[in-house]
């Protein structure tokens, strides 16, 4: 009797201690989750981090707060994600901490794929190339036709090392086969102002920088470098029908620390998914160039290991880490 009193009590206790771990679980978040963004207040990625949160808060049952930690090409932010011990700290993650920060800063000692763990992609930025006016040139064919033709390699300009714009334009000129002089210009707004003043001859950008420009006629679209034709974009040519495989894009997630238990990972997931169903969400994001491409935490961490391949492979090429441009 002893012996069975004693099993009865163990098995009660067992569910017990079951029963509180499983309301300790579904609790989950039980305070405010934190959204670290790993660029300035005001950009894009601040900008679709705050669209995205106003709406997952329905999901999670917890406001979702975002945190600007910008710095050091994305160090500050990985590391203060890294930091986090409160189970409630997540990053927004975007392709140049993901693949980029990785080969140009090796002394961060920091890797998304191997350090964090993926919840899910949201969507990505194409790039664009565009050409000034006083080139002449309407297509990437007459571009690549232009440099050949010309007497001295043709500017081809971008807005800073290691940048993805920097990235871009050295894969589009590989892939094109454009002998041109690469030359950082500090920032897209200089770099639009040498464009249209003469200094450079032709730009790679995210199509946010670049398509006010283009509807103003101050600089001419040559290729949008997206996989697809998108909305908004239907009339201008695809890189990849010159080359193929001639894709750049940018793309942006959420991650969190490697040790999330997978239960929040996939409710976090969810809580991005549901977001991304608001009908007024998509146009707002089309505002930033950014298109939607949704995925479970598997899909994004296939889109991280082919980012890395790509941009890490580039970014290899310029040795970047040992300050050559």
């Amino acid at each position: 009797m002893k012996t069975l009193l004693s099993l009865v009590a163990t098995v009660l206790g067992l569910g017990l201690s079951l029963s509180v771990d499983a309301q300790q679980a579904e609790s989950w978040p039980n305070r405010p989750v934190r959204l670290i963004v790993p660029a300035a207040p005001g950009g894009s990625p601040d900008t679709l981090a705050r669209l995205l949160t106003a709406r997952m808060q329905s999901t999670l049952k917890q406001p979702v707060l975002v945190e600007t930690r910008p710095g050091a090409g994305g160090v500050i932010g990985a590391r203060a994600l890294l930091s986090a011990q409160d189970g409630h700290t997540f990053m927004m993650m975007v392709s140049s901490v993901a693949a980029v920060l990785p080969v140009v800063n090796p002394g961060a000692n920091f890797d998304a794929v191997r350090d964090l763990a993926p919840v899910a992609s949201i969507g990505y930025t194409p790039m664009l190339v565009v050409a000034s006016n006083a080139t002449g040139v309407k297509t990437m064919t007459e571009a690549v036709e232009f440099a050949k033709r010309a007497a001295t390699p043709p500017v081809f300009a971008h807005a800073g090392p290691g940048t993805m714009s920097h990235l871009a334009q050295e894969r589009v000129a590989q892939m094109s086969g454009m002998k041109t002089l690469s030359v950082s210009f500090g920032s897209p707004a200089k770099t639009l102002a040498g464009l249209v003043g003469g200094d450079a001859h032709f730009y790679v950008d995210a199509v946010s920088v670049m398509v006010p420009m283009i509807q103003a006629g101050r600089v001419v679209p040559l290729a949008v470098l997206s996989p697809e034709k998108l909305p908004g974009l239907e009339t201008l040519a695809l890189g990849q029908d010159l080359v193929p495989g001639m894709v750049a894009v940018g793309a942006f997630g959420i991650m969190g620390p490697k040790n999330t238990p997978a239960a929040d990972i996939a409710l976090l997931a969810r809580a991005v998914a549901e977001a991304m169903k608001d009908p007024e969400i998509v146009p707002r994001l089309r505002d930033l160039g950014v298109y939607p491409n949704v995925t479970d935490p598997a899909g994004y961490a296939s889109i991280l290991k082919q980012e890395q391949a790509v941009w890490g492979e580039v970014a290899r090429g310029l040795r970047l880490n040992e300050g050559q441009k």
